[in-house]
């Protein structure tokens, strides 16, 4: 059988086209499915904000516990409460560990700095000196998240308590002669691990990316509840 050139060429463009048709189709699959799945996240995202309990989300600030409304007067833009369901939800969802995200505290504290941080530990000490709440004596007040990957009950969040969100203190700062490198408690290893390498440089940490700095460094929840002890039976200036 022989073939003349313009019918090879013929031939070649029909099977580009084929191939291209191919591709076209296989595209807007992806296309297509990758956009039912976003809807379906974002379904249901929203049907678990509808579902999950809120017990403080319909209350007045001046119904709230009276250590949350005192929070709320000295630093009112760290503090996320119940009612404003997204960004609680949100800030549930930053700790990794999903046993974690499950567990509502009261509200959660994010300061921006350490002044605003040691605001928040003077108001929970003066509650917890002057209560007699049966939790607050039991220490099951508060908590202090880093990264939020330790699934131990009390860890990372507390039932009812308040959450002490560490994730704005996440600076990674290497020295200028490259032997030392200062690391935010809220930081995760991951974000430390791509800071260093830009510089060829690297640190022993966790070999678990997302786990947080702060947590890792206490060994966990034993120490970590004892720092949130001394914390509140530390006088604060």
């Amino acid at each position: 059988m022989h073939l003349c050139i313009p019918d090879i060429a013929t031939s070649y463009l029909a099977v580009m086209a084929l191939q291209n048709f191919y591709l076209y189709t296989v595209s807007l699959g992806v296309v297509l499915f990758s956009a039912f799945l976003m809807r379906r996240r974002r379904v249901t995202t929203e049907e678990k904000f509808l579902t999950k309990s809120y017990p403080l989300a319909s209350l007045a600030t001046r119904q709230l516990p009276g250590y949350i409304q005192e929070l709320s007067a000295t630093i009112p833009n760290c503090v996320i409460l119940q009612s404003n369901v997204a960004a609680f939800q949100d800030a549930l969802d930053y700790s990794w560990a999903q046993q974690v995200r499950e567990i509502v505290p009261a509200c959660i504290v994010r300061p921006y700095n350490v002044q605003e941080l040691s605001k928040a530990i003077v108001v929970l000490k003066e509650f917890f000196n002057s209560s007699h709440d049966t939790r607050m004596q039991n220490k099951e007040f508060f908590t202090v998240r880093s990264g939020g990957a330790n699934p131990g009950l009390g860890a990372a969040t507390l039932k009812n308590g308040v959450v002490i969100d560490l994730s704005r203190f996440r600076e990674v700062i290497p020295n200028m002669d490259g032997s030392t490198v200062t690391v935010g408690t809220g930081a995760r290893w991951i974000d430390v691990y791509k800071t260093l390498d830009k510089k060829g440089l690297t640190v022993m940490g966790g070999r678990s990316s997302p786990v947080g700095v702060g947590g890792l460094t206490l060994q966990g929840t034993r120490i970590c509840c004892e720092l949130s002890t001394i914390l509140l039976q530390t006088s604060a200036c």
